[in-house]
């Protein structure tokens, strides 16, 4: 697999971002903090601020980790964004069946294009642009191309990620997207971090963490959701709720 990487700077903030999969290694910020180390009290009553690198998201390390794909860690999902179950799934009256012969295994998780190259289309020091054909298989032949967009900013510290699926084909195809983030727990393990999200309803699923069917598969909630002293976070939600356009956590 080619460890060939994109990198993208705004301010001191910085991205790292692999061909294979369009995937983010790395987002480190560039932090202001005030330095209490030195004492007594300055004179001016105010103590000096010092800047320090935080890396956001906890990506691939090298070639080696990139390669065994252990967490689909940042990976962009499509042409599904979650996992099918015994690897099936039915479209328009006909049944496919992956047969345990993608990336995902017997699931068939998160979709076709996690371990495929994207061809780079534009590029600026803080935006790429990049697309992928999704590979025909015969339990997925159709003409679907994927094109993502990352973004940086440094003030506020932000990355966005726009993901776009175009039917080049004559008939209809199935599609989802998604994206599955690792954020590093800043307060040093996932015991003392506090999460919040915008969120009224959770998704239900089963031991395999796929939806239960029908109205079985949603359950609301309080708003907000906050998450603390856990260690068995891993749940999907939906129903978020925006300001200014924008749902954050």
């Amino acid at each position: 697999m080619s460890f060939e990487t994109w990198t993208l700077k705004a301010g001191e903030d910085s991205v790292s971002i692999a061909k294979i999969g369009a995937t983010v290694l790395d987002w480190q910020v560039e932090d202001h903090f005030q330095d209490i180390s030195d004492f007594p009290l300055p004179p001016d009553g105010a103590y000096p601020l010092k800047q320090r690198k935080i890396h956001v998201l906890d990506g691939y390390r090298d070639a080696q980790e990139a390669r065994e794909m252990n967490g689909f860690r940042n990976a962009v999902m499509a042409p599904w964004s979650n996992r099918l179950r015994d690897g099936k799934y039915s479209f328009q009256g006909r049944t496919y069946d992956f047969a345990g012969k993608t990336v995902g295994g017997p699931l068939a998780l998160h979709g076709l294009v996690a371990d495929q190259p994207f061809e780079l289309v534009e590029a600026g020091e803080d935006f790429l642009r990049a697309k992928i054909q999704v590979p025909k298989l015969e339990a997925y032949p159709f003409e679907v191309e994927v094109e993502v967009t990352y973004r940086l900013c440094a003030d506020p510290h932000r990355l966005s990620l726009d993901i776009v699926a175009r039917n080049n084909g004559e008939a209809d195809a199935p599609i989802t997207l998604g994206w599955h983030p690792y954020l590093v727990c800043q307060a040093g393990s996932a015991e003392t971090t506090k999460i919040t999200v915008p969120s009224q309803v959770r998704i239900q699923t089963d031991k395999n963490l796929i939806p239960k069917p029908g109205i079985k598969g949603f359950s609301t909630q309080a708003y907000p959701v906050t998450l603390v002293h856990r260690r068995d976070i891993d749940w999907g939600m939906t129903s978020l709720v925006a300001e200014d356009e924008v749902a954050t956590a």
